[in-house]
């Protein structure tokens, strides 16, 4: 019985024993699948993260070279387009510039031909016909009085006879009138005058900051009161001018308008601080106009005196084209008259009698004054410069005198000399000098607009 007892226990532990290790096999085995499927789970969820990762990743690189290729395409065809624009307006504006300076060289060349061919062909021979029988009539009835020096000195006294009065009073008809045309623009020009201004110079010593403004202001108004009196002027003699000249007053007249403009849009501000504050001006803006706007409007005055000579260029310029093309129809058929009796004149030289010792010398036989004043102002765009076509020079006074059996004919020089310089050729020269500053001006513009041509067609390239 004992042995019963004591064989028991042992089974007990073994029993135990085995079934401690039989559940610890299943849970590690247990534990071991666990293990397993987690680990195949999570390389599974790593593959699946890894793979989409990587599709959007290359989805997303795509899209980037897709828009960058089409920002790169967009870019060259806009930037091929603003070439071909720029070199097409280019084309054009050079083709502009050439056909306008064709064709206004063109007209200067036709027109001194059209002209003063004929007329100055016939005036030749109808004065020296004129002079010759005058000459012969001289022969006939000589005169006490001699002229030792006719070159420098005119007949003191001469009675024609009514013979020579009929043959000399056709050509001095147009001559006087000639004569007055030339002299009635000094007198009738008080009315159509631009204003003279005695002005102060506003920065000469001893000129207070306010005095200062209010004479630039007072030079302001001046100068838009010329520009509206020549607008008048212009748009009242528009039938007279040419499309040249029209371009020229034009460009005159806006860029003095600017330039007014600038001055008066600086001085405004220290206008309108005056005006509150009657007549002073605060600390503040006295020491910005001594610091800064001083200078500018130094400049800007000095521009717009220039701008306001060259206006007073204009008025005269149009009003002596005015009262040069002013003409009455009696004086238009008169010339008309006077250039057909010259176009059937005929040049005779008759037979001069040796009976008389001496004879006092002729009236110089002068031509008259071109019956078309032609004054053409081109201004051709670019870089091309002033042209500027004037009548063809009169023809030299000739002197005819007679001695006993001699004829000598002496000429006494061109009145188109330096030291007879008229009025208008002054003033071309004047006004050809500021065109020449105006296309330097206009040539840096068109080496700049050259320069980057070139840079943009290199940026190409590269």
């Amino acid at each position: 019985m004992s042995s019963d007892t004591q064989s028991r226990p042992g089974e007990q532990v073994q029993q135990s024993t085995n079934k401690w290790q039989q559940s610890t096999k299943d849970l590690w085995r247990r534990s071991t699948q666990v293990w397993s499927d987690s680990k195949d789970k999570c390389h599974q969820s790593t593959m699946e993260a890894w793979h989409r990762s990587s599709d959007s990743l290359a989805n997303s690189k795509q899209r980037y070279q897709q828009s960058t290729a089409e920002a790169w395409h967009r870019s060259t065809n806009t930037w091929v387009d603003s070439k071909t624009r720029c070199r097409q307006s280019t084309a054009d504006m050079l083709n502009r510039s050439a056909t306008k300076l064709y064709q206004s060289t063109d007209r200067l060349q036709r027109l001194p031909q059209t002209s003063n061919k004929a007329i100055e062909s016939n005036a030749i021979k109808h004065r020296a016909s004129k002079s010759v029988e005058s000459l012969s009539t001289l022969s006939r009835q000589p005169s006490p009085s001699i002229q030792t020096s006719p070159q420098n000195t005119q007949p003191q006294s001469y009675t024609s006879p009514p013979s020579s009065e009929a043959t000399q009073s056709p050509q001095s008809g147009p001559s006087s009138e000639s004569s007055q045309s030339t002299q009635s623009p000094s007198e009738a020009s008080t009315d159509t005058a631009l204003p003279k201004y005695d002005m102060i110079d506003p920065f000469s010593k001893g000129q207070k900051q306010e005095q200062q403004i209010r004479q630039l202001l007072n030079m302001t108004d001046q100068t838009f009161f010329q520009i509206h009196q020549a607008k008048q002027l212009r748009n009242s003699k528009s039938a007279l001018l040419g499309e040249i000249e029209h371009n020229w007053i034009n460009s005159i007249i806006t860029d003095a308008l600017h330039v007014g403009q600038d001055l008066a849009k600086l001085v405004e501000p220290h206008r309108l601080d005056m005006a509150k504050r009657k007549g002073k001006i605060t600390s503040a803006n006295r020491k910005r106009w001594k610091i800064e706007d001083c200078q500018k409007a130094q400049e800007k005055q000095s521009r717009l005196i220039l701008h306001q000579d060259r206006l007073s260029r204009v008025f005269t310029h149009l009003r002596d084209l005015t009262e040069s093309q002013k003409t009455s129809p009696d004086s238009e058929q008169g010339k008309e008259e006077d250039i057909a009796e010259l176009g059937t004149s005929e040049t005779s030289i008759p037979e001069l009698s040796g009976d008389s010792q001496f004879v006092s010398p002729v009236a110089p036989a002068e031509l008259p004054s071109d019956p078309i004043p032609t004054t053409v102002i081109a201004e051709l765009p670019g870089d091309s410069a002033l042209v500027v076509a004037n009548p063809t020079p009169q023809i030299p006074k000739i002197i005819i005198t007679q001695t006993p059996g001699d004829v000598s004919v002496e000429y006494l020089g061109s009145p188109d000399t330096p030291d007879h310089a008229s009025h208008e050729t002054n003033e071309l020269d004047e006004i050809l000098a500021w065109r020449h500053a105006r296309n330097d001006v206009r040539s840096q513009q068109s080496t700049s607009l050259s320069n980057i041509i070139a840079r943009m067609d290199s940026a190409r390239v590269e």
